[in-house]
């Protein structure tokens, strides 16, 4: 088997829209409505559980998205211009990811590939929260030399095509945030940290002066 499919890899079987059909490609950002799937992120932001689109069950194989899901749980969605899909491609389909994979999958955002009849043709699920990345249908599917594992996909690449399109980055703020990945968290998580001692400290000194006097 050969080495990963890339963007200037002109004998590659994979379409220019990437999947067999595609005319139009959606991006959207997935939220639950449901009151009882909000919580407070670790910055202390109420947010709500996103929302799978890919038909995973045995029997929807057929099935490239749940479109009951797409009604129920898209907040946002843009048009992705057709010059972002060879970005796509190649952060797909080149290995660059070092990020740490976590056991969640909270999907928030989707690009779903349509045809001309309006129809899903494929679908890239991505959930930044724990780096991972699904796809219907699977690439080494549609092109056995493709050899990679989605989870260390260009995630950075990723995200600049749905803030290209408008779409929001949650849980990340920004495209910076989102570079800085796990660090983002982790200093954000020590300045939260440093607050919390800081006002105990104050705290304490303010009950000391109080006994003090």
């Amino acid at each position: 088997m050969n080495g990963p499919v890339g963007a200037k890899d002109e004998s590659s079987e994979l379409p220019p829209l990437l999947f067999d059909g595609a005319t139009r490609v959606v991006a959207y950002f997935l939220e639950s409505p449901r009151k009882e799937d909000r919580y407070l992120d670790r910055d202390g932001v109420e947010r709500a559980v996103g929302g799978r689109l890919l038909a995973s069950h045995p029997k929807d194989r057929s099935e490239i998205i749940y479109k009951k899901n797409l009604k129920i749980f898209a907040r946002s969605e843009a048009p992705v211009a057709h010059s972002q899909i060879a970005n796509l491609r190649k952060a797909l389909t080149e290995k660059k990811g070092s990020r740490a994979v976590m056991a969640c999958y909270d999907p928030h955002h989707a690009m779903v590939f349509y045809d001309s009849e309006g129809e899903p043709v494929g679908c890239v699920e991505v959930c930044f929260s724990c780096n991972q990345v699904k796809v219907k249908p699977d690439f080494r599917d549609l092109d056995p030399r493709v050899d990679f594992m989605y989870d260390r996909s260009d995630f950075l690449a990723i995200g600049k095509i749905f803030r290209h399109a408008g779409i929001p980055l949650e849980p990340y703020t920004s495209i910076s945030a989102l570079k800085k990945g796990d660090k983002y968290w982790r200093d954000r998580c020590s300045a939260e940290i440093a607050k919390k001692l800081g006002e105990e400290d104050r705290s304490k000194k303010q009950g000391v002066k109080s006994l003090a006097d």
